[in-house]
C-alpha cells in the first residue's frame, strides 16, 4: 500500500521541493491539492467554511506580536494586511493551531501557556 502525505503549501518553489523530497526518501507519495491557488481565495474560503485557526507563533521580523492569540478571521487578515504580511503566513510571518471547523466532531479544548520570545519569533504554547 502507497503512503501519502498532503502539504498546504501554496506557491514558494522551495517549499515544494523541500517536501517533495523528504516524502521521496520516506517512499511517500506528496500531494499538494492548495498548489497555485490564490492566497487570498484559500484564506477567505478557510474562514467563510467555519473553520478556527488560532495565531500562535509570530515572526516579529515579518508581523507584529499583537497578533498572537488572535483568531484568523476578516478583521484579523485586514490587520496583517495593513502591516505588509502575507494573510496566508505563507512566507512564515506566523503559524496557527486549527482547533475547530466544519470537519471535527467538536473544537479542540486548549489554553495558551506564558508567551515566549526567542530570537525573532514569538509563541504562545498551546495547552490542555
Amino acid at each position: 500500500m502507497q503512503r501519502s502525505a498532503c502539504s498546504g503549501d501554496i506557491d514558494i518553489e522551495g517549499h515544494l521541493e523541500w517536501c517533495t523530497n523528504i516524502c521521496k526518501e520516506a517512499d511517500i507519495e506528496a500531494y499538494f491539492p492548495l498548489w497555485q491557488e490564490s492566497r487570498e481565495k484559500l484564506v477567505r474560503e478557510f474562514i467563510a467554511e467555519g473553520f478556527t485557526a488560532n495565531i500562535t507563533v509570530v515572526d516579529t521580523t515579518r508581523l507584529s506580536d499583537n497578533h498572537l492569540g488572535m483568531i484568523l478571521s476578516e478583521e484579523t487578515i485586514q490587520s496583517i494586511s495593513e502591516e505588509g504580511a502575507d494573510i496566508c503566513g505563507e512566507n512564515g510571518e506566523y503559524h496557527s493551531f486549527v482547533s475547530d471547523g466544519p470537519i471535527f466532531s467538536y473544537p479542540i479544548p486548549f489554553s495558551y501557556g506564558e508567551k515566549i520570545v526567542q530570537d525573532q519569533f514569538a509563541r504562545l504554547p498551546i495547552c490542555e
